[in-house]
């Protein structure tokens, strides 16, 4: 199994601006579930998930992970349209506050930091 499949996603914040793509996302995934006859408890066992994990993605309450897509789109042969959702999911996965600082520490080019009251380590006695 990849390592950080099994690990969950966040819930999807109320009245996020993501929580329509994460619902659509949800929908597609239920929809290539289906056509490709597999129950929810079939597929959350393939993939290391609780059957519980598995209905809130689906529902669009919480934000799959993009290995999961990856993951899924293997299994229920989607033939690439769960991965072509994986950079939104990167992006939404992380509460909104959260991603508001990803965006910045993207942007971000150096950081420049004066202290006066730390020692650095090298400079430390015993």
């Amino acid at each position: 199994m990849d390592k950080g499949v099994d690990e969950a996603g966040w819930d999807v914040e109320p009245g996020d601006e993501i929580e329509p793509v994460v619902q659509a996302v949800g929908r597609l995934l239920r929809v290539c579930r289906e056509a490709a006859g597999v129950s929810v408890s079939e597929l959350a066992e393939s993939l290391g998930y609780g059957e519980d994990m598995v209905r809130k993605i689906e529902r669009g309450a919480r934000i799959p992970r993009p290995e999961y897509l990856d993951r899924a789109d293997q299994l229920l042969k989607a033939h690439g349209h769960l991965r072509a959702f994986m950079e939104d999911m990167k992006k939404a996965r992380y509460p909104k506050k959260v991603r508001q600082l990803a965006e910045l520490e993207e942007r971000s080019v150096e950081m420049l930091l004066y202290s006066n009251h730390n020692i650095h380590g090298l400079l430390q006695t015993e």
